[in-house]
């Protein structure tokens, strides 16, 4: 009998000259927890973390599947609305050159 858990699943949300936004999920029994990679050039910008050690081992493999270093890590407040809000205010303008709404 196995003890690993079903595995997350990884996701390429955003794409475009400058930037690239990863996302992982864990499944939804495991409360399907996203967290995000943001992949620039020359560095990666990792947001939240995983509630369980496997889901948190998947996403450090993603980032370094992309071979740049990390240069921030930014954990959120545990409320989704929240988080998802922050995110838009910080990176959408620094990002996209993009205004938030």
């Amino acid at each position: 009998m196995s003890s690993q858990l079903p595995r997350s699943t990884a996701h390429i949300v955003r794409s475009n000259a400058t930037v690239r936004v990863h996302t992982l999920i864990s499944p939804r029994p495991m409360f399907a927890n996203a967290t995000h990679i943001i992949e620039l050039s020359d560095q990666l910008i990792l947001i939240d973390g995983q509630f369980f050690a496997q889901y948190g081992r998947e996403f450090r493999e993603l980032a370094d599947s992309l071979k740049k270093p990390i240069s921030k890590y930014e954990l959120l407040n545990a409320y989704p609305s929240y988080a998802a809000e922050k995110l838009i205010d910080i990176y959408t303008p620094i990002l996209f050159g993009e205004q938030s709404h």
